[in-house]
């Protein structure tokens, strides 16, 4: 498995998991991945085919925020996907500029609420919409 710049055309070859399947119900995927991805995350491939995503943004009122979106076979990977994590976000933040991320956690997916605490981010509010939001600070 190798970290590659995200390209939208690693859609092509996504399938996303069950999971992302539900998070990704009515966004229009092309318009983000041409006007918020490209250059602000990175593909993980294997054999050529996109296996998952990991990026950086800005939402609307200027909070930093992390995201992902992972195929159910990559999710088979939770010690490599983990360091792997670990080591962008870091690098993703820094190239951006941000000192902080934020990430936002349905309150229903306990697995991913005890993996973003598993990667150093701390509880900060439930949200309206039923979200748990989570932060990360990182030393400037």
């Amino acid at each position: 498995m190798e970290l590659a710049p995200f390209e939208p055309a690693h859609l092509m070859t996504y399938e996303p998991g069950e999971v992302d399947r539900k998070a990704l119900a009515g966004v229009d995927v092309a318009k983000q991945a041409n006007e918020v991805w490209a250059g602000n995350a990175v593909t993980a491939l294997q054999d050529g085919r996109a296996l998952g995503f990991c990026g950086v943004g800005l939402e609307d009122d200027g909070t930093p925020v992390c995201w992902m979106l992972l195929s159910d076979e990559l999710r088979r990977y939770p010690v490599w996907l983990t360091r792997v994590v670990k080591a962008t976000l870091p690098a993703l933040a820094r190239e951006h500029g941000l000192e902080r991320l934020e990430v936002s956690v349905p309150q229903t997916f306990h697995p991913g609420h005890k993996w973003v605490k598993r990667l150093g981010f701390e509880f900060v509010r439930w949200e309206p919409s039923g979200h748990l939001r989570y932060r990360k600070t990182w030393p400037s």
